[in-house]
């Protein structure tokens, strides 16, 4: 409907419907490309600092890393 609209030159609105879904549409897509944005930036803030973006404190009842021998056998 919309396309035939378009080609004739006879756009017909008679419901809120279609401009909601265009409108909503293009939010969309605004809100994916401002989240890709500030994890470059937040990425980008991070690395320049030289550090990560959170830090461990303390650890609570943790255990040592002891890694598994290696050995030759297959």
């Amino acid at each position: 409907m919309a396309l035939s609209g378009i080609f004739t030159g006879d756009l017909r609105w008679n419901s809120p419907w279609p401009v909601l879904a265009a409108l909503f549409g293009v939010l969309s897509i605004q809100s994916v490309l401002l989240g890709l944005m500030m994890e470059m930036l937040m990425r980008t803030y991070y690395e320049s600092q030289g550090k990560g973006p959170y830090a461990i404190r303390r650890v609570i009842n943790g255990h040592k890393h002891i890694p598994y021998p290696v050995t030759d056998e297959g």
